[in-house]
């Protein structure tokens, strides 16, 4: 963890060098604010010794992970996390599309929020993208049924449930969005993680008839249940 001159701490990924994950999680970060997951702000940090790295800001008032992974596995109790049925089901069909495997119990945040007439508010957070595949030219969707991200979903939904009419409304935003959706993830991305070119080849893939159906087999795949 860093303590940046904004005075507020951010959490690091890439001081050893991992200039893909840096890329990585600065798009996938980018691409769920732009369809209004809640995502920690992120920015870039310089070391020392001059490396660029990603820093994802750390959210006060967090909940432990025993106490989010009891949340999200066990149920909310008295505690009110609002809309978590709709930001679950949106950021796991996230996770299918961008082919992230490594969606688990700990990193959902859950910040304390205070009192509404006596019940304790919690507010979602959604960290971790480094492991999605959505650099590679030959990312392919649908997760495998062993992978993390599909069997903790599986644990989360026998709790919270799940909207399929929600995470294909939100499929479909991201499909009909694309293009403004890339240009924001490209503002602010350092050319030393991710290259001209490379930005290009990206988007033009994104941009494609065959990433769309790619958008659509997902959604497809959530509503038959074989993505689920």
């Amino acid at each position: 963890m860093a303590l940046c001159d904004d005075g507020l701490r951010y959490f690091v990924k890439g001081m050893g060098g991992e200039v893909d994950v840096c890329a990585t999680e600065w798009i996938c970060t980018s691409f769920a604010r732009s369809l209004n997951l809640p995502v920690p702000p992120m920015k870039v940090l310089q070391t020392p010794g001059g490396a660029l790295v990603f820093a994802s800001q750390a959210i006060t008032h967090c909940m432990s992970d025993l106490e989010a992974s009891m949340l999200l596995l066990d149920g909310p109790g008295n505690l009110n996390v609002p809309g978590i049925r709709n930001l679950l089901s949106a950021t796991y069909a996230f996770d299918q599309l961008i082919y992230n495997p490594d969606r688990h119990d700990h990193n959902f945040l859950f910040q304390r929020a205070g009192l509404i007439d006596g019940q304790e508010i919690a507010n979602l957070h959604i960290i971790d993208f480094g492991s999605s595949t959505i650099l590679n030219d030959n990312s392919i969707v649908g997760l495998a049924q062993g992978m993390p991200t599909v069997q903790v979903g599986k644990k989360i939904r026998k709790v919270h449930g799940f909207s399929v009419e929600f995470a294909r409304s939100f499929l479909d935003r991201f499909h009909k969005g694309r293009a403004l959706i890339c240009d924001n993830a490209m503002i602010g991305l350092p050319t030393e993680w991710l290259s001209k070119n490379a930005r290009t080849s990206l988007i033009t893939r994104i941009l494609s008839p065959e990433f769309g159906r790619q958008i659509d087999e997902v959604g497809e795949g959530i509503r038959s249940g074989a993505y689920l």
